[in-house]
C-alpha cells in the first residue's frame, strides 16, 4: 500500500511539472498565434528554444515516470518534431544553409506554422499531465485472462495471418503489373499501370513482420520472422516507400522493449545512422525511373551526390505544407468542420469489386474542380492541387501535416483539442502493460505505425489501413478457430 501511495505521489508531481512547463509554452505560442502572421527577425531561434525547453521537460517527466524513453508517445512526438522542426532548428543554429529559407518571402507563414507546431507540442504535454492527474494506479488490472506467453503466441499467430494476406495482395500486384523492376514509382502514382494490391500490401506487411518478430518464442519462429521481415523491408525500401519501411521499425523498437526484450545502444545508434544515410539515397534512386534501368554507374553517382543533411532538410518540409494550409484557410478554402474525417471514413470502406474504383482526384477533375468537388477532396489532395497542379494530375503528392488537419476542420480550437486528447490517450496507452493486453499488443504491432505516419499525412492514411487490417485479423481468427487442425492460441 505504501508503494502504491508513493507511486501516486510521483505521478502527481510529474503531472504538476509537465502541466506547468507545457502551460508556459502554450501561452507563449498562443500569444504569437493571436498576433497574426508576421515576420520576426530570428524567429527560428525563438521557436527552437521554446520547443527544446518543452522537449527537455517532457523527456525528464516521462523518463522519471516510465524509466525509459521507448514509449509509443515518444515515437509520435519524435516524428512530429522531425517533420515540423527539421528545418526550423537547423536554421536557428545556422547549419545546412537554411538561412535563406528562413528569410524567404513566405517566412511569416513559416513562422506562423512554427508557433502552431509549438502549440501542438504544448497541448500534448497538457493532455499528458491530465492523464497523470486522473490515473488511479500504475499497475495492470488483476483480472487477467492471458499470460504473457499466450499473448505473444496470439501476436505471432496474428502476424502469420497478416503475412498470408500480404502474400495474396502481393500476388495480385504481380498479376496486374508483371515485372516490378520495369515499373517506376511515378507509374504507380500516375495510374498508368493498374497496381491492384499494392496499397493493401504496404498496409498489411509491416504489421505482419512486426507481430511475428515480437511474438516469436523459439529459434525457428525467430529465424522465420527476421528473415521475412528483412526481405520485406528491403523490397519496400527500394521501392521508394521510405516511411512505410522506417516508421514500422520505430514502432517495432518501442514494442520490442515494452515486451521485455533488450536492445543494445550500439544497435540503436547503428539503426539511426542507417536511416539518416538511407533516406536521401533512396529518394534519389526512386527518381531515376524503373529499377530495371538503373545501372551500377547511376547508383555510384547517387551515393556521391546524396548528403545526410539533405535527408534531414527533406523530412522537415511538412512545416512548409502547414504554412500553406494556414495561408489558404479560411481565406481561399473554407473550414471543413470535421468533414475530412467523414471523407476518411467513407474512403475506408473496402472495394470488393474486381475493378479499381475511381480515385478522388479523377472524380474532382471530371467535375472540373468545382467548389463542391474540391470540398470532397481529402486535405492532402487539396493542398497538392493548390501548390503543384501538375503533380496533382500525375497522381503525386506533397504529403500533409497532423497539425494542419485539425486546423483545416476547426481552426485554432481544433489543434488544441486534438493534441490535448492525443496527450491524454498516449499516457494511458504507455501506462498499459501490453503483455497483459493481447488486443492492445496486436494494435500496437500492426496498426499504430499507420497513425504515427499521419504526422506527415492526413487521417485517412490511418483509418483506411486500420479498417482493412481489422477485417483481415477478424477473418483469420474465426476461420482458423473453426478447424481443429490449427493449434490457435485463442481457442
Amino acid at each position: 500500500m505504501r508503494h502504491i501511495s508513493s507511486s501516486k505521489n510521483i505521478e502527481l508531481l510529474i503531472g504538476i511539472i509537465l502541466f506547468s512547463s507545457s502551460s508556459i509554452v502554450f501561452l507563449i505560442a498562443i500569444i504569437n498565434i493571436l498576433s497574426e502572421p508576421k515576420y520576426t527577425l530570428g524567429w527560428p531561434k525563438n521557436i527552437s528554444i521554446i520547443c527544446i525547453f518543452w522537449l527537455t521537460s517532457y523527456v525528464f517527466c516521462m523518463y522519471i515516470r516510465f524509466r525509459t524513453l521507448y514509449l509509443f508517445s515518444f515515437a509520435f512526438i519524435i516524428m512530429l518534431c522531425i517533420f515540423h522542426l527539421g528545418r526550423i532548428i537547423p536554421a536557428a543554429f545556422g547549419v545546412f544553409g537554411l538561412e535563406s529559407w528562413a528569410n524567404s518571402p513566405s517566412a511569416k507563414w513559416l513562422e506562423y506554422a512554427g508557433w502552431y507546431t509549438t502549440l501542438a507540442l504544448a497541448s500534448i504535454g497538457i493532455g499528458t499531465s491530465i492523464g497523470c492527474f486522473l490515473k488511479q494506479s500504475r499497475f495492470p488490472n488483476k483480472k487477467i485472462k492471458f499470460s504473457s506467453d499466450k499473448t505473444l503466441s496470439v501476436a505471432y499467430w496474428s502476424g502469420i495471418g497478416l503475412f498470408f494476406a500480404a502474400g495474396i495482395f502481393f500476388g495480385m500486384l504481380i498479376y496486374s503489373v508483371g515485372n516490378l523492376l520495369n515499373i517506376s514509382r511515378l507509374d504507380f502514382f500516375s495510374g498508368s499501370v493498374k497496381s491492384r494490391g499494392l496499397g493493401t500490401f504496404l498496409w498489411v506487411f509491416p504489421g505482419a513482420a512486426t507481430l511475428m518478430i515480437i511474438g516469436a518464442q523459439n529459434k525457428i519462429q525467430k529465424i522465420t520472422a527476421f528473415s521475412l521481415a528483412s526481405i520485406g523491408f528491403f523490397v519496400i525500401l527500394f521501392s521508394g516507400y521510405r516511411s512505410t519501411a522506417f516508421v514500422p521499425i520505430l514502432v517495432g523498437v518501442v514494442l520490442w522493449v515494452k515486451t521485455g526484450h533488450k536492445l543494445s545502444k550500439f544497435l540503436a545508434v547503428t539503426m539511426v545512422v542507417f536511416v539518416v544515410v538511407a533516406i536521401p539515397v533512396i529518394g534519389k534512386l526512386r527518381a531515376l525511373g524503373s529499377y530495371g534501368e538503373i545501372s551500377q554507374e547511376k547508383i555510384e553517382k547517387t551515393l556521391q551526390k546524396s548528403k545526410t543533411e539533405k535527408g534531414i532538410v527533406e523530412m522537415g518540409s511538412s512545416v512548409g505544407v502547414l504554412a500553406e494550409v494556414l495561408r489558404l484557410t479560411p481565406k481561399t478554402d473554407p473550414f471543413r468542420y470535421g468533414y475530412t474525417y467523414i471523407i476518411a471514413i467513407k474512403n475506408s470502406i473496402p472495394n470488393l469489386g474486381t475493378s479499381i474504383s475511381e480515385g478522388d482526384r479523377k472524380m474532382a477533375l471530371k467535375a472540373n474542380l468545382t467548389k463542391n468537388a474540391l470540398f470532397e477532396l481529402p486535405p492532402s489532395d487539396l493542398i497538392t492541387l493548390r501548390l503543384f497542379p501538375d503533380k496533382f494530375r500525375n497522381g503525386e503528392g506533397v504529403g500533409y501535416s497532423a497539425i494542419a488537419e485539425p486546423y483545416i476542420n476547426f481552426g485554432l480550437t481544433g489543434v488544441i483539442f486534438y493534441f490535448c486528447l492525443l496527450g491524454y490517450l498516449f499516457y494511458k496507452f504507455d501506462s498499459k502493460n501490453i503483455l497483459y493486453h493481447p488486443k492492445l499488443l496486436i494494435f500496437s504491432g500492426s496498426i499504430y505505425w499507420c497513425f504515427v505516419r499521419t504526422v506527415r499525412n492526413d487521417i485517412g492514411n490511418f483509418i483506411k489501413p486500420m479498417v482493412f487490417i481489422i477485417i483481415i485479423l477478424t477473418i483469420w481468427r474465426y476461420s482458423t478457430k473453426l478447424f481443429p487442425i490449427f493449434r490457435v492460441p485463442w481457442r
